[in-house]
């Protein structure tokens, strides 16, 4: 997921609100279902952030399986300085952050600049380049194992347990995982040219 230069994503178009063409409740709730479908989903998600992230794209960033920060960029959950609250956003942004950043936050903090987003682990790496970064982690998830990648993002998702993470193991040694040792053990690439 990338955005502009400026302005990765502000969340709700609140210059809409006021005008009845959009019906909050319902985008927050849809926000809801991306967020659990990007979390649990078989794909890894990715976050660049280059500007401004607000409200609901706190929330897309924090998400992600790697968010890449620009120096440049900030973190905001502005909701309560509006009457409302990061209903959508507030559990992933906890996920990554821990409940008291997260609380801190939502309760109205300024925004958080990609220093401290690295810190309080909302962003994974800040870069001058994000994008360079972006290409990188891309084509090293493109060499991986669809179905192993799948069972990780699912399995993290569910907390890792560790019954259904033995038969997912056991599923793909039988399966994919033999045809990559065996290129492996030869001195070949484990992805094979092919596969890519």
């Amino acid at each position: 997921m990338t955005g502009s230069p400026d302005v990765f994503c502000q969340g709700l178009p609140l210059e809409r609100v006021g005008t009845g063409a959009i019906d909050a409740p319902a985008a927050v709730h849809r926000l809801v279902l991306l967020l659990d479908a990007l979390h649990s989903g078989p794909w890894p998600v990715m976050a660049v952030v280059e500007g401004t992230a607000h409200g609901g794209g706190v929330g897309l960033a924090a998400v992600a399986d790697l968010t890449i920060a620009h120096p440049k960029a900030s973190f905001q959950l502005p909701e309560v300085l509006l009457g409302l609250i990061p209903a959508a956003v507030l559990r992933s942004v906890a996920h990554r952050t821990g409940w008291a950043v997260a609380r801190r936050m939502a309760l109205g903090d300024p925004a958080m600049n990609s220093a401290e987003a690295l810190r309080t682990g909302l962003v994974d790496l800040v870069s001058e380049d994000p994008r360079r970064e972006m290409e990188s982690r891309l084509s090293r998830w493109l060499r991986a194992e669809p179905a192993a990648m799948a069972h990780v993002r699912r399995l993290s998702a569910q907390g890792w347990p560790q019954a259904e993470a033995l038969n997912a193991f056991a599923g793909l040694w039988a399966g994919p995982a033999q045809g990559r040792i065996r290129r492996f053990i030869a001195g070949e690439t484990p992805w094979g040219e092919d596969e890519l």
